[in-house]
Parts: C-alpha cells; sequence; structure tokens
C-alpha cells in the first residue's frame, strides 16, 4: 500500500508458489538461501 500500511498475503508457509524466472531477490542467511517476492511477482499457488 502507498501510505505505508500492511497488508497481509494470500500465501502461507510450505504454499508452493509460481514465479517469474528473474522476479525474485534472494538473500543468503548462514547456509539458507530465501527468495524475497512482492506478491504482484506471483503467478500463482499449487494446490496438493
Amino acid at each position: 500500500m502507498e501510505n505505508g500500511d500492511t497488508q497481509p498475503v494470500d500465501v502461507k508457509v510450505g504454499d508452493t508458489v509460481v514465479f517469474g524466472k528473474y522476479s525474485s531477490n534472494t538473500v543468503k542467511i548462514g547456509e539458507e538461501e530465501l527468495l524475497i517476492l512482492n506478491e504482484s511477482e506471483i503467478f500463482g499457488v499449487i494446490e496438493s
């Protein structure tokens, strides 16, 4: 949101998401590499 308020996203831990090849930014914390995405960069969530 442009006024600085946060808004919950529609994905949760453990969801499998589809996103573009160049959409994410990576961050390495210890041995773990994490992807950072904007919600608008997520194409969909795979249902299991």
